[in-house]
C-alpha cells in the first residue's frame, strides 16, 4: 500500500512545486540559496530525494528565513513518510509568516490527523480555512468528529498475541475457528528469509491450523497436500461443522481467473479430500476471493469485482441449491457495498451477524472493521465501525468471533509482532457482540450394527419452519457438530437413506444454549422398527396440533413419500394424569390427526394404521413434570415393507 501512496505524494509534489513557488516571487534575496533551491527542485522531480534535500539545506543556511527551502524540505520528508520531520520544517514556515504560504497549515493538520491527533488536527484546519476556502478540509473536521467517537473504547479492552504456538517470523492471518474453540485455522504468507515452517523452495501462501492444548495454542500443522499446493492458497474458511473447507487458489490456467474459489471435504482429522473448483457461476475471469460459508449450510458469501457491483471489490452471496449447483450471485447492496473496496465477510454462526472490512464507509484510516445485522431474508442494518483500538489509522482486514460471540481474533502488525502480521485476541465489547451460538456434538451410528454413518442434520425453527443449519456427519467416523443459536426453539432432524429419521427438540426461548454431546442411533428400515416424534406438539388436554409441529409433520410426510413401500403404525402415549380409559383414547384421537394429515396430503391411508396407548407405555416416572413430558409423545412403527 506504502508503494500507492508515494506515487500519489510524488504525482502531486511534482507537479505542486513549480506551481506553488513559480507563480510568487522567492522568499529570499540570496541568489546562491536561489540556486540550491533550483537545483534542489530539480533533484526532487528527477527522484533523487536524498541529494534534494541536501540542496534544500545548504539553501537555508544561505538564508535561513527561506520559506520556499522550508516547504520542498517538508514536502520531501512526507513524501518519505518522515512526517516529524516534515512538522519542524512547516512549523518554521508559519512561525516566519503565516499568511503568505497557508498550505503549511493545512499540511500540519493532514501529518496531525494521520497521527490520531485530533485536537491539533482541528485547530491547524481552522486556521487554514480563515486564508481559504476548502470544501475538502471543511469535511475533513467533520470525519475528525466521527473518528474522536470512534477513539472512545473501553479501558479493558487489551488485544494480546497469541504467542509462538501460532505466531511466527512470517505474515499468519486469521481464518476460522471451529464451534468448540477447539482449532484455530488460519494463511501464513512466508517472509524472504528462510525458515523452520517452509523450505526454502516454498515461497506461497499456505494453510495451517493449530489445537488448543491446556489452554494454550500448540505448534501449527498444515492442512495438507491436497489444499495447500505449489500455487498460492489464502483466504479460507471452514464451515462452522468442520466438514468442509472454502478457498482461494491462484491455480492459473486450472480456474477461470487468475484466481477462484474453491472446496474440499474432510476425509478424518488430518486427511483432506480432492479439491474442486466452485464452477463458473461463482468464478469469473474477475477477481473472486475470502469465502464465508454459512452455518446454514447452503450460503456462500465471498468478495468479487465483477461487473454489477457498487464498485471495487464488493461482498456478494450465492445459494447451493438441492441438485447442489449455485444460484446466480447477489450483491449485498448499498447498505453494506461503496464504491470503495469491501472484503473479508464473516458470518457469525448466529446467521444475523456480519463482521467485514471496508475503506469505503467512515473509518480511522485505511481499511476498518465493521459489523451490520441482517434483517429479514436480505436486508441489512448500517454498518457500525467497531472503533479504536480494534480498528487505528492502519489496516485492518479480517476478524474473526467465537460461537460464544465474546472473544475475537484478528491479524495486525504492531510493535509486539514476531514478524509481519501476527494473530491477536480480545474480549469483544458487548455492543459488537452476535447472539450467543452453542454446539452439538457427538456421532451418528447404525443402531443395529453400531457402524459410524454419514447423516444429514436440519435445525429448524419451529416458529418460522426455516433451516438455519444444514450440516452432515463425517463419512469416516461419523462425528458431527452443529450450531444451537440462542433464544429460538428448534426441531433437529438427522436423516439418511434407509434408515428411519431421528428428531431432537431444542428450546432456547428463556435459556441461553449450552454445549452438550450426544451420540445418535439411527435405526435400519426394518419390520417393528420404531422412532419417537420429538416435534409433535397438541394443545393441553385436547388433540388439536399446534402450528409449531408442521416441520417434523412435513418431514415425515417426506419420509413417507420416499419410502412409498412402508406401511406404518402411528402411536399414541400420555401421562397418567386422568383416568386410563380417557388417556387411552386422547392418545388414539392425537395419533388419528397426524393420520389425517399425511392422508390430506397425499399418504395412501391403506399405508397407516392408529393406536392409542394412553399411559401404559411411559418411557419416563410420571412422578414428575419433566418425566411427565416425555411420556406424552408421538411414535411411528414400520408394520410392513412391501415392494415399491
Amino acid at each position: 500500500m506504502r508503494w500507492m501512496k508515494q506515487l500519489i505524494i510524488f504525482l502531486l509534489v511534482a507537479f505542486m512545486v513549480p506551481i506553488t513557488y513559480g507563480q510568487q516571487e522567492l522568499t529570499t534575496d540570496s541568489q546562491k540559496a536561489k540556486d540550491f533551491f533550483e537545483k534542489a527542485r530539480k533533484a526532487y522531480n528527477s527522484r533523487q530525494y536524498e541529494k534534494a534535500l541536501q540542496y534544500a539545506s545548504k539553501a537555508i543556511q544561505k538564508d535561513t528565513a527561506f520559506l520556499e527551502a522550508y516547504l520542498v524540505s517538508a514536502e520531501i520528508q512526507m513524501f518519505l513518510d518522515s512526517d516529524p520531520k516534515a512538522k519542524k520544517y512547516l512549523q518554521e514556515v508559519i512561525t516566519l509568516d503565516t499568511g503568505k504560504y497557508p498550505i503549511a497549515l493545512k499540511w500540519l493538520g493532514n501529518i496531525a490527523y494521520r497521527a490520531n491527533r485530533f485536537e491539533e488536527a482541528t485547530n491547524y484546519y481552522e486556521k487554514y480555512l480563515t486564508h481559504k476556502d476548502d470544501p475538502k478540509i471543511v469535511e475533513k473536521i467533520k470525519k475528525i468528529e466521527f473518528r474522536k467517537k470512534l477513539h472512545d473504547s473501553p479501558d479493558t479492552l487489551t488485544i494480546q498475541n497469541l504467542g509462538s504456538g501460532v505466531n511466527s517470523v512470517n505474515c499468519e492471518f486469521v481464518n476460522a475457528i471451529t464451534l468448540d474453540n477447539s482449532a484455530l485455522y488460519y494463511t501464513v504468507k512466508p517472509q524472504d528469509t528462510p525458515n523452520e515452517r517452509f523450505e526454502k523452495r516454498q515461497r506461497d501462501e499456505d494453510f495451517f491450523y493449530s489445537v488448543k492444548k491446556d489452554g494454550q495454542w500448540v505448534q501449527p500443522r498444515p492442512v495438507g497436500s491436497s489444499i495447500n499446493t505449489s500455487f498460492n492458497e489464502g483466504a479460507m474458511h471452514l464451515s462452522p461443522d468442520g466438514t468442509y473447507l472454502y478457498f482461494t487458489s491462484c491455480r492459473g490456467m486450472e480456474g477461470y481467473g487468475s484466481c477462484d474459489l474453491y472446496f474440499a471435504e474432510r476425509m478424518n482429522d488430518t486427511v483432506w479430500g480432492r479439491s474442486y473448483n466452485l464452477g463458473s457461476t461463482i468464478n469469473t475471469r474477475h477477481w473472486e476471493t475470502q469465502p464465508c460459508f454459512a452455518a446454514d449450510g447452503k450460503t456462500l458469501y465471498f468478495v468479487s469485482s465483477r461487473p454489477g457491483g457498487k464498485g471495487g471489490a464488493d461482498i456478494w452471496k450465492a445459494t447451493l441449491k438441492d441438485d447442489e449447483s449455485w444460484s446466480e450471485p447477489e450483491n449485498l447492496g448499498g447498505t453494506i457495498n461503496t464504491s470503495g473496496e469491501e472484503m473479508a465477510p464473516y458470518l457469525h454462526p448466529d446467521g444475523k451477524t456480519l463482521y467485514f472490512s471496508s475503506d469505503g464507509h467512515k473509518g480511522l484510516g485505511g481499511t476498518d472493521i465493521f459489523m451490520s445485522h441482517r434483517i429479514g431474508d436480505s436486508a441489512w442494518s448500517e454498518p457500525k465501525n467497531l472503533g479504536y483500538p480494534i480498528n487505528n489509522k492502519g489496516d485492518q482486514i479480517n476478524m474473526i468471533v467465537d460461537a460464544a460471540g465474546t472473544k475475537a481474533f484478528i491479524s495486525s502488525k504492531d510493535s509486539t509482532s514476531m514478524g509481519c502480521y501476527d494473530i491477536y485476541s480480545f474480549t469483544l465489547p458487548e455492543e459488537y457482540r452476535p447472539e450467543k451460538v452453542s454446539y452439538l456434538k457427538g456421532y451418528v451410528y447404525d443402531a443395529k450394527s453400531k457402524k459410524p454413518l454419514k447423516a444429514t442434520f436440519e435445525l429448524v425453527d419451529l416458529e418460522s419452519e426455516k433451516t438455519v443449519v444444514s450440516s452432515e456427519s463425517r463419512k469416516d467416523n461419523g462425528r458431527f457438530m452443529v450450531a444451537l443459536p440462542t433464544g429460538r426453539e428448534y426441531a433437529l432432524h438427522v436423516h439418511r437413506e434407509d434408515y428411519l429419521f431421528y428428531s431432537e427438540h431444542f428450546s432456547f426461548v428463556n435459556k441461553p444454549a449450552e454445549p452438550m454431546e450426544k451420540d445418535i442411533p439411527l435405526q435400519p428400515i426394518r419390520l417393528n422398527a420404531s422412532e419417537q416424534l420429538n416435534n409433535i406438539f397438541f394443545a393441553f388436554d385436547s388433540d388439536s396440533l399446534m402450528p409449531k409441529s408442521r416441520s417434523e409433520l412435513e418431514r415425515l410426510l417426506k419420509f413417507m413419500k420416499q419410502n412409498r413401500g412402508l406401511e406404518i403404525e402411528i402411536q399414541g402415549h400420555t401421562d397418567s394424569i386422568g383416568t386410563a380409559a380417557y388417556n387411552q383414547e386422547l392418545s388414539k384421537q392425537r395419533a388419528q390427526k397426524v393420520y389425517e394429515y399425511l392422508s390430506e396430503n397425499s399418504v395412501p391411508e391403506h399405508r397407516m394404521t392408529v393406536k392409542g396407548f394412553g399411559e401404559e407405555q411411559p418411557v419416563a416416572t410420571n412422578k414428575t413434570e419433566e418425566g411427565r413430558a416425555r411420556n406424552r409423545r408421538t411414535e411411528i412403527k414400520i408394520t410392513a415393507i412391501l415392494k415399491e
